[in-house]
């Protein structure tokens, strides 16, 4: 009888053991598949207008300027639409617009643009890492300012030891550390996430993901593709 019960005790543990990493390792994908649908949807005019040039800028009445810049729109596109800012104030935080809002009750007043905060924040247990958490607001998207401290997280992921978001440069082919390092004219097209998590093993996991913005609607080399084409066209003396 002591044997059998052994056997049942180890048993038990065993699947205690292997379900609690189960939900931690869950824990983490869902947290990876939120940040490659935030990515996915970003929002901004630049992906489908032009900036104005710069030799034709105008007094501001003679413009088609709707919006004033401000701290979160502070340049505009060709059209007047504003360009919402992507913003690192610390290497572990990302703020940016996203298309990913979906109205909870029919004909409110919400569009599907929203506001998105990536940060990290201290845990019950500081020996074990901080916490990952999205704010996430869709009150008043155009507003000129965002008051982030009144705002409710959500928790993604604990025991995370460290967060860095990093910014693909076609120009300088390499990835830099903050949106502002990309050349004027650079889109943001890849962001990269860095992440060292640790498990309830008190085991560390460096973990890197590559997520595309706009994916799969926006292929730059398919773009790329046709403009050679259309110049290929054109050498040939076809309309």
């Amino acid at each position: 009888m002591i044997g059998v019960y052994q056997i049942i005790d180890n048993s038990t543990i065993s699947k205690e053991t292997v379900t609690s990493e189960d939900r931690a390792l869950l824990q983490l994908e869902r947290a990876l598949s939120r940040f490659n649908l935030d990515f996915s949807l970003i929002h901004s005019p630049r992906y489908f207008i032009s900036l104005p040039p710069k030799s034709e800028k105008q007094p501001l009445e003679d413009t088609k300027i709707r919006y004033f810049p401000s701290d979160q729109f502070p340049t505009q596109a060709d059209n007047g639409m504003p360009i919402p800012k992507v913003d690192t104030p610390e290497k572990s935080t990302l703020i940016f617009m996203t298309a990913a809002n979906r109205r909870k009750r029919a004909d409110t007043k919400e569009s599907t643009y929203a506001w998105v905060k990536y940060s990290l924040q201290s845990g019950k247990d500081s020996s074990k890492g901080q916490e990952l958490v999205r704010t996430f607001t869709p009150k008043d998207p155009y507003a000129p300012e965002i008051e982030w401290e009144g705002i409710k997280s959500h928790l993604l992921l604990t025991g995370v030891k460290s967060l860095e978001f990093l910014f693909w440069s076609s120009k300088k082919e390499k990835f830099v550390d903050r949106p502002k390092d990309l050349a004027p004219d650079e889109l943001i097209k890849l962001i990269k996430v860095k992440l060292i998590w640790i498990d309830n093993r008190e085991i560390e996991h460096n973990i890197s993901r590559t997520f595309r913005t706009l994916w799969p609607y926006f292929n730059p080399m398919a773009d790329q593709l046709q403009i050679q084409q259309s110049s290929t066209t054109l050498l040939k003396g076809q309309p």
